[in-house]
């Protein structure tokens, strides 16, 4: 992953934010994602919410507080997609997924979310995307 030093700080300190309003942060991010791609929300219909929110937040936290080693953290990445494959998400899904958490990041952030943190965000969201997915789908 190919983040500078300062986009490193961009994202770090946009996220404490996120983290100040995690859970609200994280409902939003589910509310846009179901609004969107309706046909993730059933892959949710046995799952407890709250908690899912908590992972989502969590998984973002270990991405965040990894980037200058990123390759201590590939493998739960790795894993992590390898169980939403098992839970029956398409490699399509990832787009709404992309757009979903995006969205959510611009609306809690407002007027801090610049197109320089939103590059930033995106490099991370295509590094999780690229290493989540590796090898699971045919292309």
């Amino acid at each position: 992953m190919n983040l500078t030093a300062e986009e490193k700080q961009l994202v770090t300190q946009s996220f404490y934010r996120i983290m100040a309003i995690s859970d609200r942060a994280a409902g939003k991010f589910y509310d846009r994602l179901f609004e969107i791609a309706p046909q993730t929300e059933p892959m949710f219909d046995k799952s407890n919410m709250l908690e899912m929110r908590k992972k989502f937040i969590d998984m973002i936290a270990t991405v965040v507080y990894s980037l200058d080693a990123i390759e201590q953290v590939t493998g739960a990445v790795q894993r992590l997609g390898e169980r939403h494959k098992d839970y029956g998400v398409a490699k399509v899904d990832y787009d709404k997924v992309r757009e979903a958490f995006l969205w959510m990041l611009e609306t809690e952030l407002g007027t801090e979310y610049t197109p320089e943190v939103d590059k930033a965000w995106q490099v991370i969201y295509e590094w999780m995307y690229a290493t989540a997915t590796d090898g699971l789908y045919e292309s």
